[in-house]
C-alpha cells in the first residue's frame, strides 16, 4: 500500500477524534428566556383567596329557562354567575342564585334554576322601634320586593323588609326625630342570609347559636345580625350523638350576617354554603363549638341557600340595632313535621270510626226487629 493511500485512510479518523473532543455547550450562558428548566406557574405562590377572577370565556354561563345569568367580576375564588329570574319566578331556595366557577373537592355546586314564585307572607315582617305601628307590606309580596315600617308621628323608618327565597329578611326600624339628631346614624351594608336545619339533643340558646356560626365562619359575633330559630320536627328513629344521647329534635335556624368591610359577599356565601356540608372545616367548627357548649349535634342540612343583598342598618352608640327574634317553642305546620307523631291519633280514629259504624248498624238492626215483631203481633 502506498503512502498516499495510508494518509487517505487516516484523515477521517483524525476528523472524528477532533469532533468528539469538542467542549460541551455551557447552558449557563444561554439567555434567561431560553433556559430549558421548567419554571413554576406565575400564580403558584398566590394564596387561594387572592387568585385572579376566572375569565368569562373559561367559565361560560349555564343555561336556564325563565331567567338569565349575569357575571360577577373581581371575586377571586368566589367568582360566580348570578341568576336573575323573570317576573313571577325566583331562584330555587335550596340551590340559590349563584353558580361558582371554581372547583372545590368537598362541595359540589348545582346549577340554579328558576321556579314559580309563591311570594312571602307580609305578616312575617315585624317592625321595630317604639314608634312602629305597622308596615306597608301587603298580605303577599313578590320575590325581590320590599316594604317598610309605618311609624307614628314624626318618626322615620330606616331599612326595609325584603322578600328573598320565600322569606322576609332584614328589618325596618322606626327612629324618632330627636334620636336622628343626637345619637342614631344609618349605613348601607352587604348582608348574607341563609337557613339550615340541625339535629340537636337539647334546646340551644340564641347566644350559643350566634357564637357557633360566628366561630365557624371566622366572623365577629356582632356580625351575626339576625337570628331566628324554631323547633321544626321530631326525628324518628333517634340519632345518637358522640356520647350516645338521643338527638330527638330538629332545629331550623335562619341567620343574617353583615359582611365585613375587608371581605366580599360572595366569599361569605361560599363559606356559609360549606356550613351544611359534612366534613368541611366550617361544619366541623360549628359542631365542635356546640359540643363544647354541652350540645350534641347530628346532621346539618341546608334548607335555604345563602344569598346576598344590600340594606340599610341603624347604628346607635351601643352598636347596630339588632333584629327581632322569634319564639323558639312555636312549631310550624309544614312538611318538616314528623308524621310519626300522627300514627296514634290516626289509628285511634280508624278504630273509633269502625266502632261507631258497628254501633249504628246494631241500633238499626235492633229497631228493625222491634218493628217487625209489632207488625207480626
Amino acid at each position: 500500500m502506498s503512502h498516499s493511500q495510508v494518509l487517505l485512510l487516516l484523515l477521517p479518523i483524525l476528523f472524528l477524534g477532533e469532533g468528539s473532543a469538542a467542549p460541551p455547550v455551557d447552558d449557563s450562558t444561554a439567555p434567561h428566556d431560553e433556559d430549558s428548566t421548567a419554571q413554576p406557574a406565575e400564580d403558584s405562590t398566590v394564596p387561594p383567596d387572592e387568585l385572579t377572577t376566572v375569565p368569562v370565556d373559561e367559565c361560560p354561563a349555564p343555561t336556564v329557562t325563565n331567567g338569565t345569568f349575569a357575571w360577577i367580576p373581581n371575586s377571586g375564588r368566589a367568582a360566580a354567575w348570578t341568576l336573575k329570574c323573570n317576573p313571577g319566578y325566583r331562584p330555587g331556595p335550596r340551590i340559590g342564585s349563584l353558580f361558582f366557577c371554581s372547583n372545590f373537592k368537598d362541595i359540589e355546586f348545582l346549577t340554579p334554576e328558576c321556579e314559580v314564585d309563591p311570594g312571602c307572607m307580609g305578616a312575617d315582617a315585624i317592625p321595630t322601634g317604639r314608634s312602629a305601628i305597622g308596615t306597608t307590606c301587603g298580605p303577599v309580596i313578590g320575590e325581590g320586593a320590599t316594604c317598610v315600617a309605618v311609624c307614628d308621628g314624626t318618626a322615620a323608618a330606616i331599612g326595609a323588609f325584603l322578600c328573598s327565597s320565600g322569606q322576609i329578611v332584614h328589618m325596618s326600624h322606626c327612629v324618632d326625630a330627636g334620636d336622628v339628631v343626637t345619637n342614631v346614624t344609618n349605613e348601607t351594608v352587604e348582608k348574607v342570609a341563609a337557613t339550615i336545619a340541625m339535629e340537636l339533643d337539647q334546646q340551644p340558646t340564641d347566644g350559643s347559636i350566634k357564637s357557633g356560626i360566628a366561630t365557624a365562619l371566622d366572623l365577629p359575633k356582632e356580625n351575626v345580625h339576625g337570628l331566628r330559630w324554631i323547633v321544626s320536627r321530631r326525628l324518628s328513629p333517634r340519632f345518637l350523638g358522640s356520647e350516645g344521647r338521643g338527638l330527638e329534635t330538629n332545629y331550623t335556624v335562619s341567620y343574617e350576617l353583615i359582611v365585613p368591610t375587608n371581605s366580599n359577599a360572595n366569599a361569605i356565601v361560599l363559606m356559609a354554603s360549606r356550613l351544611a356540608v359534612e366534613g368541611t372545616s366550617e361544619n366541623q367548627a360549628l359542631k365542635v363549638f356546640l359540643r363544647d357548649d354541652g350540645i350534641a349535634v347530628g346532621a346539618v342540612h341546608q334548607v335555604i341557600a345563602p344569598r346576598s343583598f344590600n340594606q340599610v342598618v341603624v347604628r346607635t352608640a351601643s352598636g347596630v340595632v339588632a333584629m327581632p327574634t322569634t319564639n323558639p317553642n312555636v312549631s310550624p305546620t309544614s312538611d318538616g313535621e314528623d308524621n310519626s307523631n300522627l300514627v296514634g291519633p290516626v289509628i285511634g280514629g280508624i278504630v273509633g270510626g269502625f266502632l261507631g259504624l258497628f254501633l249504628v248498624g246494631l241500633c238499626c238492626y235492633c229497631a228493625s226487629n222491634v218493628r217487625r215483631r209489632k207488625i207480626e203481633a
